[in-house]
């Protein structure tokens, strides 16, 4: 968008030289003066008018980049809160112990979280396409956590078998360690750091 806008710049410039040019041949070179007055006022007015267009372009397309600037750095800062929340949220230390049907006690990270900033900020497209695919591929595999600590209580709630509910605490601390892999990933690539402020609890 901004190199297509850039071009269009371009082609403006381009066009009002010429037609200034080609309108100070004709006026240096002609010998006769009659109806020139007209045509003068006439040209005058025309690339006045194209100026102003232009000019009128030129401040909208650096208001647009102020925006997108602005909106961009907006979302870095919510993106940078969100995801560090997320991985103290997933973190090892706030892993607690189930019981199984035999005895038998694991260790599992299960919480809810939600991509809100994530998917805004891949809807805003105010970032490059590389950092909106990693942050959408992020959002989805989120969402797949969440699924699996679902169908983890659930069978747990009703299944009287080891097999079922250790298959399901693999599926969740699989999808979680990718998670955190993925945090890491984000934060170096986009260039955020991780938030130290946050509520305990």
């Amino acid at each position: 968008m901004e190199i297509s806008g850039r071009i269009k710049i371009r082609h403006c410039v381009v066009l009002m030289s010429f037609v200034f040019a080609v309108y100070t041949t004709v006026v240096i070179v002609s010998d006769t003066a009659k109806g020139w007055d007209w045509s003068n006022q006439l040209a005058a007015s025309v690339i006045s008018f194209a100026f102003a267009v232009l000019a009128g372009f030129v401040l909208y397309r650096n208001q647009r980049e102020l925006d997108d600037a602005s909106g961009r750095a907006r979302f870095r800062l919510l993106l940078q809160v969100e995801l560090s929340d997320m991985r103290r949220a997933i973190a090892d230390k706030r892993a607690n112990e189930i019981n199984l049907p035999s005895g038998k006690r694991l260790r599992i990270v299960a919480t809810f979280i939600q991509p809100l900033v994530v998917e805004r900020a891949v809807l805003s497209g105010l970032f490059e396409m590389v950092d909106s695919e990693n942050l959408l591929l992020f959002a989805r595999k989120v969402r797949v956590y969440t699924n699996n600590v679902e169908v983890l209580r659930s069978v747990y709630n009703v299944s009287a078998e080891d097999e079922l509910i250790q298959l399901a605490v693999v599926n969740v601390e699989a999808t979680r360690k990718a998670l955190i892999k993925d945090i890491d990933f984000i934060f170096r690539s986009m260039g955020l750091e991780q938030s130290s402020s946050h509520l305990t609890g």
